[in-house]
């Protein structure tokens, strides 16, 4: 926060979300908000022909802010995201910021409907389940397609990152948290559990999901068309949790 006072505004969009501990994909600049009148900024100088250190973002807030404050209020941070990112980046964001209960979405969507633009349209696709990025990033994804991939579904009591139709589970693994061996066996009993009970078992780690997703996305797609995300055979051989599932309104393929 510092260095955002330092050259005149507060700290805001991505840099920001870090400080608030949101999970978002950092593009490598400081982000600062000023006001639109600002002028006289101490930003840090930078060869010809080379990007800034800096990302200024000359705006007048939707929230008001007073010359003391040193990082912009949250929905000026998420407004301000949503504007200067693509999409997924803004949407896993949001998602980050009602997970975690930082925000509330009946208050974001009121403000969406003033503001409107990319902000409405993150605030839409947002979904507070998502406990990271790496099931934010593949559930738009696969919306794309046409797939519906339902984040933190309890299954057989347990649960899992994604489900796509009836016992298609998809795991997400982030570097940090299935980097021991006591994890990583926890991960393979997890699936064998679930596959034993017939349900197709896929799981992805941070590379798949942020590096070759095309090749993740191919694998996903190919089992639905193989319909390996739907039930088949006798009623009395699927989970019983499956039928809570669908009393409940449970997820299944747009």
């Amino acid at each position: 926060m510092t260095r955002a006072v330092r050259i005149g505004g507060r700290l805001s969009c991505l840099s920001a979300a870090e400080h608030l501990k949101l999970w978002r994909i950092d593009d490598g600049r400081f982000h600062v908000s000023v006001p639109s009148t600002a002028s006289r900024l101490k930003l840090t100088p930078h060869a010809s022909g080379r990007p800034a250190a800096e990302t200024v973002h000359w705006s007048e807030p939707p929230v008001d802010v007073t010359n003391r404050m040193a990082i912009d209020p949250l929905e000026n941070v998420l407004v301000a995201i949503a504007r200067c990112q693509p999409h997924e980046n803004a949407v896993a964001v949001i998602d980050s910021a009602l997970n975690a209960k930082k925000a509330r979405r009946s208050q974001l969507l009121r403000l969406a409907e003033r503001i409107g633009g990319s902000f409405a349209d993150a605030v839409a696709a947002s979904d507070a389940r998502a406990d990271s990025g790496l099931e934010t990033l593949p559930r738009l994804r696969l919306a794309r397609r046409g797939v519906t991939m339902v984040p933190q579904v309890r299954v057989d009591d347990h649960k899992v990152d994604g489900l796509v139709g009836e016992r298609l589970v998809l795991q997400f693994d982030g570097d940090g948290f299935h980097s021991t061996t006591e994890q990583r066996q926890r991960d393979r009993v997890e699936d064998a559990r679930l596959v034993l009970q017939g349900f197709t078992v896929l799981r992805f780690g941070t590379h798949d999901v942020m590096q070759t997703w095309e090749s993740a996305e191919r694998q996903i797609l190919s089992a639905v068309a193989q319909r390996l995300h739907l039930w088949s055979g006798p009623l009395e051989l699927r989970p019983a949790s499956q039928e809570i599932l669908r009393i409940t309104g449970g997820p299944g393929l747009r």
